[in-house]
């Protein structure tokens, strides 16, 4: 016995403490394979709600208003066609209503956009999907912004401003119809309306690949 406790204290390490470490090895494994295998699983849920909101703008999309082809999932919400959309990534938290639309070109497939919390998915229903991390949109460029746009607002003719934050173009459009009832073929058609003000930010964010779902 006092042979046996020389021997653990000269190595470091008895059976009992090799054990015990090996266990913790093989239990924080087995808790990475699993969250790798849910975030697998909930990438391809993207996709599912992607091609359901376009399946449900295919049947429906002549109840709608559009000029250019689009059609927003705050349309389709609201005449009791689809459900809130939630993040598969966060059950907490709805995918954004007017930066998520549905693309119907006259002869192409319909093209897909979905912006989730910070998730961003874009393809083609039932092909490809690409999904990106997004960060919020900055109007201070940083080292790691990668992207650049105009974001959007607009006084009505009291002068007040009547988005509460600005926007994307898309999303624009579908606010602008829902406050004034008009559905725009530009964004930049504001600034021709007699009283309306056009308000614009350049603003920059880091938009980051995360994988291609096929």
């Amino acid at each position: 016995m006092i042979f046996m406790k020389k021997i653990i204290n000269r190595k470091g390490f008895g059976n009992i403490e090799i054990i015990t470490m090996l266990s913790l090895l093989i239990g924080l494994f087995a808790v990475g394979m699993r969250v790798v295998t849910d975030n697998i699983q909930n990438y391809s849920s993207f996709k599912t709600v992607a091609n359901n909101f376009a399946d449900a703008v295919a049947i429906y999309k002549d109840q709608f208003p559009t000029k250019n082809n689009v059609y927003y999932l705050n349309n389709v919400i609201n005449k009791g066609f689809i459900d809130e959309i939630i993040n598969p990534l966060n059950s907490t938290e709805e995918c954004d209503k007017y930066e998520s639309y549905v693309d119907v070109p006259e002869v192409s497939k319909k093209r897909v956009t979905l912006v989730c919390g910070n998730y961003y998915l874009e393809g083609t229903q039932n092909s490809s999907y690409n999904l990106y991390e997004i960060s919020k949109w900055s109007e201070k460029k940083l080292d790691n912004c990668n992207e650049t746009t105009n974001i959007f607002n607009y006084t009505n003719k009291d002068g007040v401003v009547m988005i509460p934050e600005y926007v994307s173009q898309m999303a624009f459009i579908g606010r602008f119809y829902e406050n004034e009832g008009v559905m725009l073929t530009s964004v930049y058609d504001v600034g021709k309306m007699d009283g309306y003000n056009l308000l614009i930010k350049d603003v920059y964010r880091e938009k980051t690949f995360i994988k291609e779902l096929k």
